[in-house]
């Protein structure tokens, strides 16, 4: 069976070119999909009610596919339009985009209890791409109204699940390794004002995007066991990449309240890469063998691009100002590659490895780009905060591993890498007499491991288990090259500044229990490895600042790598085979300063608080070493930390 579903969809909503003069509301207002499941569907069914697998044969390709594609477009803007007078102005000014990509390939609800009744493999493929935008050129024009709002609000999803057919795969020829599931979403967003017009508002303005992206791969089990059939491994992958942007750009704001500028991205933690693996079958019955890739895979990525800025733009002059400015980037960058919570209760059903990967990356920026403008403002906040974790924990196939493998290892490998920064830059100058605050704040984790299914393993051959975190984070909170005359000053960028944040790798055991006809595949040495990578910064350099109260330039950030055996397989002993071996490397460099400025203040703090810590301990399994063919002679734990950090004021007129 091959089913497929394609949505393509163009929107948009505008003003274009005109002059409009009303007292009233001007609205601009795109809604493309906004309910929950309105999108891209393709879904496979069984074929018939029971099939004998000796009676049954297929013809052609052995592979059911399910494609999904949902591609939107939806805009809506103002160009080039001039609205209200100084002596007739508009009432609210509303620019919005709201909406949905949605594409979800999957089996059948009822085919889940009775078990895909079909031959072959199952592939199933969910694309959801997205390019929303909300803004006003104001290139030309002037806007007189009461207020001023940009709003961006969307959701991109891709869901894709596959299954294991319970006639089995038939034939040798099939070029396809396993069942797939794959899911994709890559979206384009922003909103914004930008131009080189003139705005004046008598209250606030208000530029958002806040986006909702995941991307989720997985596996239904059926609720039956299979029996003399060859069975295929489950390859899960889970992409997603995310850009978006909220800015002000180039335009005069020549009055307004106060002025927020902000993009989030994944607000809620419970969003982001998902791939989960799960059972083949509710168990598996005699004579049940291995076809294609003998390792079942979950991969998990997401690639988050998320600014806020303000570009050029000036607001007031150096006799008029307009409220407070903020601008703020937020979200989280969150990739999981996992085991689904049944295969975790009753063992992953399935033959040979388990191979996870997660990997979350990001780059947030929160910024004021001074460049030729005057901001005379209320107060001036800038800030960056977000989280982003990489999970992937590995376990054991109650199916046990395939003899004769070049690898035997099942895999976790969770890694995050981050760049980040809230600042203040350019060669132009603000007037505030209120607080500058401008700060980063980030939490980064990579966390993996193994996680141990609550049976008894008899009759099989296990692997051991590769367990590997790895952590990138580079941030930094700073002022570079302004000239500021403020109430007071702060720059703070605080990284991980919680006790055991870091990269985590943890070893666990296999089963609950082991039977004496357990045997080894492959290598036996099981390894954990944690390394934890921080760049901090927080600086003012090559700037002039005039201050009535307190400067403050703060780094707080902590640095940990931990590689252990979790603390229910000491409880229990490490019940697996062969020997461990855990290393744990955390590095870090952590700076406060100021350079080449020219600084009057009515005080002067700058700060590095830092830890570094790496911690690794090694456990003997309790089944003990099987084979000689090792080059390791015994359990190995080795601990690694080093920093370099500063703290100082350079080349400086205080």
């Amino acid at each position: 069976n091959t089913v497929v579903a394609i949505l393509s969809a163009t929107q948009k909503a505008h003003i274009d070119g005109i002059v409009i003069i009303t007292p009233g509301k001007v609205e601009v207002i795109s809604v493309l999909n906004d309910g929950t499941g309105e999108g891209a569907v393709a879904e496979l069914g069984s074929s018939l009610d029971s099939v004998s697998g000796t009676s049954i044969n297929v013809v052609g390709a052995e592979i059911n596919i399910a494609t999904a594609i949902a591609n939107a477009v939806n805009h809506a803007y103002i160009n080039g339009a001039s609205i209200g007078s100084p002596a007739a102005r508009a009432g609210a000014v509303t620019v919005k985009v709201q909406g949905q990509s949605l594409a979800a390939a999957q089996i059948e609800a009822t085919a889940n209890s009775i078990g895909l009744i079909s031959l072959g493999l199952t592939t199933l493929y969910a694309t959801a791409s997205g390019d929303y935008r909300a803004y006003i050129d104001t290139t030309g024009a002037r806007i007189y109204a009461a207020s001023l709002q940009v709003d961006n609000t969307y959701t991109s999803r891709a869901n894709a699940e596959t299954t294991q057919a319970m006639g089995g795969i038939h034939a040798s020829w099939v070029d396809v390794e396993g069942n797939i599931a794959t899911a994709v979403v890559n979206t384009n967003a922003e909103a914004g004002i930008k131009g080189n017009g003139i705005i004046n508002t008598t209250g606030t303005i208000k530029v958002n995007a806040a986006g909702t992206a995941d991307a989720l791969a997985g596996v239904m089990t059926p609720t039956v066991s299979i029996s003399y059939i060859k069975i295929a491994a489950n390859i899960l992958t889970a992409k997603l990449a995310a850009q978006q942007k909220s800015y002000i750009e180039n335009v005069k704001i020549t009055s307004a309240g106060d002025v927020t500028v902000t993009s989030s991205l994944n607000e809620s933690a419970g969003h982001g890469a998902i791939a989960k693996l799960g059972s083949s079958a509710d168990s598996l019955g005699a004579e049940v063998s291995y076809y294609g890739g003998t390792a079942s895979s979950a991969i998990a990525v997401f690639e988050a691009v998320n600014h806020a800025y303000v570009k050029g733009a000036s607001f007031g002059d150096l006799t008029t100002r307009t409220g407070g400015l903020a601008v703020e980037s937020a979200g989280n960058s969150i990739a999981t590659a996992d085991i689904s919570n049944g295969a975790l209760s009753a063992g992953l059903v399935t033959i040979g490895l388990a191979v996870l990967y997660a990997h979350a990356n990001g780059d947030y920026q929160a910024y004021v780009n001074t460049s030729g403008a005057v901001l005379n403002v209320d107060s001036l906040t800038v800030k960056t905060n977000y989280t982003a974790k990489a999970n992937a924990r590995t376990t054991q196939a109650i199916g046990g591993a395939i003899s004769g493998l070049d690898v035997g290892t099942n895999i976790a490998q969770a890694g995050a890498g981050i760049k980040a920064q809230a600042g203040i830059k350019g060669n132009g100058e603000i007037i505030t007499p209120g607080a500058v605050d401008v700060q980063a704040n980030g939490t980064v984790t990579a966390e993996a491991g193994v996680v141990t299914p609550a049976i008894t393993l008899s009759g099989i051959n296990i692997a051991v288990n590769v367990i590997k975190a790895t952590l990138e984070a580079e941030q930094k909170a700073y002022i570079d090259g302004a000239a500021i005359k403020a109430g007071s000053v702060q720059v703070k960028s605080t990284l991980n500044n919680t006790d055991g944040t870091g990269a985590v790798a943890k070893l666990g055991s296999s089963a609950k229990s082991l039977a004496t006809d357990v045997g080894l595949v492959g290598i036996e040495v099981h390894s954990a490895a944690a390394e934890a990578d921080h760049k901090n910064y927080a600086y003012i350099n090559n700037a002039n600042i005039a201050a009535s109260g307190a400067v403050n330039v703060q780094s707080l950030a902590k640095s940990y790598a931990n590689a252990i055996v979790n603390d229910d397989a000491i409880s229990l002993g490490l019940l697996t085979m062969g020997v461990t071996m855990l290393t744990a490397k955390a590095k870090g460099d952590f700076a406060a300063y100021i350079n080449g400025t020219d600084l009057q203040a009515a005080s002067l703090t700058v700060k590095n608080i830092f830890t570094s810590k790496a911690n690794a301990a090694a456990a003997q399994p309790g089944y003990g070493v099987k084979a000689a063919a090792i080059s390791i002679e015994g359990n190995y734990a080795d601990a690694d930390a080093a920093t370099t950090a500063s703290a100082y004021i350079n080349n400086s007129n205080i």
